[in-house]
């Protein structure tokens, strides 16, 4: 599958994941960020946000597992407020991790974009698995077959006209 994007991050960071692990997870540090946001207008504390910032930089607001710098200091405060301890090796500490390919990541439809329907690609998913199987599973081209009424078929009719 081609990707829709020229390149692809190599590498997720697992700042993020130790940070939301310290608070319970991404809904628990949504909720945290929220609670802060009044003293921090340009954080975003949704938590469909905090799981992009997981995804790749090709991905619309992915920050490959970095927490975003205008995030940072209200990520700070609500750990202080929480009582949640964030030590240097959370944020700064610890070796990337090879990021999977695009086709790969999970929620991502493996397949060929076939068409765009209101701006959005309709993707036709590929099939996986041994050739064999594939074949075997395929269903046999037919024409449609009209469904028949069950009530005119109690009354005896065909369904013809005259």
């Amino acid at each position: 599958m081609q990707s829709r994007h020229p390149y692809h991050t190599a590498y997720i960071f697992p700042q993020l994941a130790r940070v939301a692990r310290k608070f319970g997870g991404n809904r628990a540090l949504s909720l945290a960020l929220r609670r802060v946001h009044r003293y921090h207008p340009a954080s975003s504390y949704s938590p469909m946000a905090i799981g992009r910032w997981s995804l790749g930089f090709e991905y619309p607001g992915g920050m490959a597992g970095i927490i975003p710098p205008w995030n940072l200091p209200a990520v700070l405060h609500a750990a202080r407020l929480y009582g949640v301890v964030i030590t240097p090796h959370d944020l700064f500490g610890g070796a990337p991790l090879i990021a999977p390919s695009p086709a790969d990541r999970r929620g991502r439809p493996k397949g060929v974009v076939t068409s765009y329907l209101h701006g959005r690609p309709r993707i036709k998913r590929q099939m996986l698995g041994p050739p064999e199987l594939i074949t075997a599973l395929r269903k046999p081209r037919k024409g449609k077959k009209k469904k028949k009424n069950k009530a005119s078929l109690q009354r005896g009719r065909t369904g013809r006209g005259k």
